[in-house]
């Protein structure tokens, strides 16, 4: 696990988002700590999955920010779970895919588990 902060360019999303959602983030940014969003390096690539933040992801983007705090770790490391039953089939190879290709599942669709808690790395935006 690693803190850094990641060019926007170099993150992919692999599900869809709630608008509504990234609207009350964007209003609460600068007025409380910034929970960094969770990543995987994807393998002889200089790009990123998200794992875990894609409403904050798309809160900071909005605001035309150009790198985001970032929580780095090794896929091996993550269990993955599932919100939706339908997609309980999913591998983490199939979360890779789809972040590459630009076919997002709905939103809420998977669950990362991680060793740790993000909330305990919140950090200022500036």
């Amino acid at each position: 696990m690693k803190l850094a902060y990641l060019s926007i360019k170099t993150l992919l999303e692999h599900e869809e988002i709630d608008r509504g959602r990234v609207e009350e983030i964007i209003k609460t940014l600068h007025k409380q700590k910034f929970i960094p969003i969770v990543v995987t390096k994807i393998p002889n690539k200089n790009k990123y999955v998200i794992l875990d933040g894609h409403h904050r992801f798309n809160a900071v983007k909005s605001e035309g920010t150009k790198s985001i705090p970032c929580i780095i770790v090794k896929y091996n490391t993550v269990n993955l779970g599932y919100w939706r039953k339908e997609y309980s089939y999913l591998k983490k190879e199939d979360i890779i895919s789809s972040a590459l290709s630009g076919k997002k599942f709905p939103k809420k669709t998977t669950r990362h588990k991680f060793l740790f808690n993000p909330q305990d790395y919140g950090v200022d935006m500036l």
